[in-house]
């Protein structure tokens, strides 16, 4: 598993500076269309076509889910996590 450096952007969420991209089940360099998991906030994000976040629709998110289910379930793996574990760190 790689880290990449990449644009400095902010969570389309809770707004923290983000300026890397580890992949989850790949070693694979952030692209258009590469889905992100706020480490702050478990927020899900896409990268647009200069590698900035931006907001994943509902639509988007249902559309993964029904056609790549294995990725949705990892998103929503993450995501729970991350929340979770700002919940425990937070008491």
């Amino acid at each position: 598993m790689n880290s990449y450096i990449t644009n400095e952007s902010h969570c389309t969420n809770c707004n923290k500076e983000l300026d890397a991209h580890t992949g989850l089940n790949t070693d694979d360099k952030p692209a258009e269309g590469a889905l992100s998991v706020c480490y702050y906030c478990g927020a899900i994000s896409m990268f647009d076509k200069d590698l900035n976040l931006r907001p994943l629709l509902e639509e988007e998110l249902m559309i993964i889910k029904a056609e790549d289910e294995e990725s949705w379930t990892t998103l929503m793996h993450a995501s729970r996590f991350v929340k979770q574990k700002r919940r425990t760190c937070a008491n």
